[in-house]
């Protein structure tokens, strides 16, 4: 098998996951290549960035572009829609278009792959242009999150209008076009509809497989739950002792671990875990924090601010008594999966993918109310009276459920079961 997988960063979650899946695929013998817009690590084998893999320019098609036809009916300038885009994402985590300057789809070598793997590709696939291709044989979409099936959105905040037509979102209500969403969940349909590439789904949680299957635009397509991997060899049990002295980290405190791309995303709820810590009013509890933004008032926080190498990861993971991830709204955080394989037991809600990882008081544990209070209980919970399975046991667990192996191997499966039974429907 001959893959193509395509991401718009090299950097981030849906990025890690990505690349996870491409390592995995080449561990596994068959011929994976990466494709992001741009490269900032050289780390990745096969791994190209768009100027190099297609031979063309960086974007500026769009930029010569005055007017777009949206649902075939409404026309944009171009700054109008960048503009709704980017008020939109004031009120909710992210909105996107489906239009891109870039052409994945005029790489010359485009037509060598069995199959194109999307990840997260906002602001780097041009669906009009990327869906009427010729040269494509397959596509597999492999969610990070809700964007590939609304009408922008990457996370509802409670909306649901994906599953009819995306009409009055509460997040567009501020913005130019109140109904933009609509509109472009309209155009999304008019695309794959015209459109002769086989279409598969892979859902990374349980949560958003079934979002998914009752979407207006993917429930008449394949879909198919494989969980994310992570490189077992690195994210394994180590002696909390000797990884607090590596770290300078004191052996005397409860120490608290929180990690996410951008600490102060609001989606991931660390404003959550600070009021929790502040209320708990504990002297044991120490915070440690990874990631970019962090701005905090608690009195003791150890801020390790970005982190990109993998060994210090599983480190900090290993330091920390427990790692609490009071995400809102999620799909299959890699950052659980890591704590879980390095042994950690996890706090978070019971929201997403989150119940797909954490096994209430077997592993962590999942705070039956969103909020300050609910979470600190669980908290409490875990640094009082632990959970039924040791940190060995626990990472055991998690390496034998996330491993590279496995997610190839289904990934196989599911490309040979789409081939051999040609499951294919147009929305």
């Amino acid at each position: 098998m001959k893959v193509l997988l395509v991401n718009t960063y090299d950097r981030g979650g849906a990025a890690n996951a990505c690349i996870r899946l491409h390592l995995a695929l080449i561990d596994a013998g068959h011929t994976s290549h990466l494709l992001t817009l741009n490269k900032t690590r050289d780390d990745i084998p096969f791994h190209f960035d768009y100027e190099c893999f297609t031979g063309l320019e960086g974007g500026n098609i769009l930029n010569r572009v005055s007017h777009i036809t949206v649902d075939g009916v409404h026309e944009y300038k171009t700054q109008d829609i960048k503009d709704i885009c980017t008020a939109a994402s004031k009120y909710t985590d992210v909105f996107s278009s489906i239009y891109s300057d870039f052409r994945i789809e005029n790489a010359p070598q485009i037509s060598e792959y069995d199959v194109v793997n999307l990840h997260w590709t906002s602001r780097f696939l041009n669906w009009p242009t990327f869906f009427a291709s010729k040269s494509i044989k397959r596509v597999i979409w492999s969610l990070h999150d809700m964007a590939p099936f609304t009408g922008g959105y990457h996370y509802g905040d409670g909306f649901e209008g994906y599953k009819t037509d995306d009409s009055n979102p509460h997040f567009l209500r501020q913005t130019s076009d109140p109904d933009f969403a609509k509109k472009l969940l309209l155009s999304k349909q008019a695309i794959l509809r015209s459109s002769d590439i086989p279409i598969a789904v892979i859902s990374l949680s349980n949560w958003l497989h079934e979002c998914a299957a009752s979407s207006t635009l993917f429930k008449h397509y394949p879909i198919k739950r494989i969980a994310n991997s992570v490189d077992t060899e690195t994210y394994r049990y180590m002696d909390k002792r000797e990884s607090r002295k590596h770290l300078g980290l004191p052996e005397d405190k409860d120490i608290v671990l929180f990690v996410s791309d951008s600490v102060n995303n609001k989606r991931k709820g660390f404003h959550l875990l600070e009021k929790a810590i502040i209320k708990a009013n504990d002297s044991r509890i120490m915070l440690c924090s990874v990631g970019k933004n962090l701005n905090s008032s608690l009195p003791e926080v150890h801020d390790f601010s970005e982190v990109h190498d993998e060994d210090k990861l599983a480190l900090i993971y290993s330091a920390a008594d427990v790692f609490v991830l009071p995400a809102l709204e999620d799909n299959l955080p890699n950052v659980v999966i890591e704590s879980l394989c390095c042994g950690t037991p996890v706090v978070g809600f019971n929201i997403g993918g989150m119940p797909d990882m954490i096994e209430d008081g077997v592993n962590g544990r999942l705070a039956k109310d969103i909020s300050a209070e609910g979470l600190l209980a669980s908290l409490f919970d875990v640094l009082n009276n632990g959970v039924s399975k040791t940190s060995g046991q626990i990472s055991q667990n998690a390496r034998n459920t996330y491993s590279y192996s496995l997610q190839a191997e289904k990934f196989n499966l599911y490309f040979d079961d789409l081939k051999k039974n040609k499951l294919y429907r147009k929305p």
